[in-house]
C-alpha cells in the first residue's frame, strides 16, 4: 500500500496538487524522451583557401513543437491519470468510505482503453526513433580525422544507451503500475465496506516515485 502523509488539510491538499503536477511532468518527459533521435549531419566550411568538409550530429525530435501537439500529449496524461484514480477508488486528498458496490476493481478491457494510447504512443515513438538514431550510427561518412570520428560513434553509442535506458524505466513503471493494479484487484473481491484512508497523491507516489 502507498506511504500514507499525515498532517493538515493545507498540506495534504499541496501535497497532492505537487505529486500530481511531477507526474503530469514525469509522463510529459518520458513521452518527449521518446521521441529524441540523432542523426549526422555534413556540411562545409568555407575558408579563404580552401572548402574543409566536416560532419556533426545534431538532435531532433519527431514532435512538432506547437500547441496542437502538446494538447495531444496532455490528453493521453489525463487518460492515464483518470484511470488510475477511478482504478485507486480514494479520494483527491482525504480519506473514502468505499460502499459495497464501490469496493470492486476490475483490471479489465475499460483499463486499457485508457492506458493504452499512451504505452502505444510511446512505445511507436521510441521504436521510430531508435531505429533513426541507429540508421545515423550506420550512415555516418568517414572522415580523415580519427579522434572526431570516434567521439561521433561516442556520440551515438551514448544516444542508444540512453533510449534503452528509458525504455527499461517505462518497462518497470508498468511492471509496478500492472501489479499494484492486480492486488487492487485481489483485495477487492471481498465483499466488505472500506475505508481507504490514502489519497490519489499517495497512489502516485506508488506509481511513479514522485
Amino acid at each position: 500500500m502507498p506511504d500514507q502523509h499525515d498532517s493538515n488539510v493545507v498540506s495534504r491538499l499541496g501535497v497532492v496538487l505537487m505529486r500530481c503536477g511531477l507526474s503530469v511532468l514525469y509522463l510529459w518527459i518520458m513521452m518527449h524522451a521518446s521521441a529524441i533521435f540523432m542523426i549526422p549531419l555534413e556540411y562545409t566550411e568555407t575558408g579563404f583557401w580552401v572548402q574543409r568538409h566536416n560532419v556533426s550530429v545534431v538532435y531532433r525530435s519527431l514532435f512538432i513543437i506547437c500547441a496542437k501537439s502538446e494538447i495531444y500529449i496532455y490528453l493521453l496524461v489525463a487518460l492515464v491519470l483518470n484511470c488510475l484514480y477511478r482504478t485507486c477508488r480514494c479520494s483527491i486528498f482525504g480519506g473514502r468510505l468505499l460502499e459495497l458496490d464501490e469496493t470492486e476493481v476490475r483490471v479489465d478491457f475499460w483499463v486499457y482503453i485508457y492506458i493504452m494510447p499512451y504505452m502505444a504512443a510511446f512505445l511507436a515513438c521510441w521504436f521510430v526513433s531508435t531505429c533513426i538514431t541507429f540508421a545515423g550510427l550506420m550512415s555516418v561518412p568517414p572522415l580523415e580525422e580519427s579522434v572526431t570520428i570516434i567521439r561521433m560513434y561516442g556520440q551515438f553509442i551514448g544516444a542508444l544507451l540512453f533510449k534503452l535506458m528509458i525504455l527499461v524505466n517505462f518497462h518497470s513503471t508498468c511492471l509496478r503500475g500492472w501489479t499494484a493494479l492486480k492486488i487492487f484487484e485481489i483485495e477487492s473481491e471481498r465483499l466488505e465496506e472500506v475505508y481507504n484512508y490514502h489519497n490519489f497523491g499517495e497512489y502516485l507516489n506508488m506509481f511513479f516515485r514522485v
